[in-house]
């Protein structure tokens, strides 16, 4: 008869050490999307993960549970002079870009932490984040910019009532937007330049992204320049709906968009970059290992090739 190892739990957390907390962390993420009210179970879930940790020493990882529901969970509070008590309405927008606009086929779509709101002619303190959809590509706008959008119909999101349809709600509720609205022409999107409360390496970042982006749109024919921006700056909102169906059919849609492979392309080119550097130096070759400091440099760029 086989006894079960009452140490394989801890002898496999020493084994390989990130693991288990990366298992936790995960579940709580996945957790949080199955319940109502996730701040409930937040609540009761947290004591009991610090004190099963707290005597249990193997147990650790589950202090990990939480912190991914807190994560992954919605606002505890929604304010009372949130964007989403104007669905419905029609009103002016102000406010600044937390991402980057996104490109699509026909139009872009920016991604606003709305600061006020304008409606029949009176300004009014507002908050939240709101999606607004544009039927032109607006040049100069990138991360952190200024905006204030004219004229725009706000409405809720909402799910399709089809069976096994796409959870929008969602999807848009984690980034903790709940509205989104649609204007026509260039000339309802205004920028003011850069909000100083965002900082100027992400925002210059955003700018030299958009400006190889142009530059691939001048210099090549679509599809093929779109295609190029997607699989380099993760840029595919371009892509033509048709070309996209092909990628699927053959099983390679996730080169369109910056994937894993394409991090570890740009990670494995880095890291031997900054190794070969490294051992230039007969000093560093003696004194230090090449091969971490190497690894630790690649995490610079990487970070610039996400953000």
């Amino acid at each position: 008869m086989i006894r079960p190892d009452k140490n394989a739990l801890l002898r496999f957390s020493h084994g390989f050490p990130m693991i288990l907390p990366l298992a936790g962390l995960v579940f709580g993420i996945l957790l949080a999307g199955y319940f109502h009210n996730p701040w409930l179970w937040i609540v009761i879930l947290a004591p009991v993960a610090g004190a099963a940790a707290l005597f249990v020493p193997a147990l650790r990882p589950l202090l990990l549970v939480p912190v991914g529901m807190v994560l992954a969970a919605p606002a505890p509070y929604h304010p009372v002079d949130t964007i989403e008590s104007y669905a419905g309405r029609k009103v002016d927008i102000g406010g600044s870009l937390y991402s980057s606009p996104e490109k699509r086929e026909r139009g872009s779509r920016l991604f606003i932490d709305v600061d006020y709101v304008i409606e029949d002619g009176v300004v009014k303190p507002a908050s939240g984040r709101t999606a607004i959809y544009s039927d032109t590509l607006v040049p100069g706008l990138s991360y952190g910019g200024s905006v204030r959008v004219i004229g725009a119909k706000l409405r809720p999101i909402e799910n399709f009532k089809n069976p096994g349809a796409f959870d929008m709600e969602a999807h848009f509720g984690r980034q903790g937007i709940h509205t989104t609205g649609y204007v026509e022409g260039s000339e309802r999107i205004i920028s003011f330049g850069r909000d100083e409360g965002y900082g100027p390496v992400l925002h210059g970042l955003d700018e030299l992204r958009h400006r190889y982006g142009n530059f691939v749109r001048s210099n090549f024919r679509p599809p093929a320049s779109e295609v190029l921006n997607a699989v380099t700056i993760g840029e595919d909102g371009g892509i033509p709906k048709e070309l996209r169906a092909e990628f699927s059919k053959y099983g390679v849609a996730h080169l369109l968009s910056i994937s894993g492979l394409h991090v570890a392309a740009v990670a494995v080119v880095f890291y031997f970059l900054f190794k070969w550097l490294l051992k230039r130096s007969e000093y560093m070759m003696l004194r230090w290992s090449v091969s971490r400091i190497a690894a630790a440099l690649t995490i610079l760029p990487l970070f610039f090739y996400i953000a």
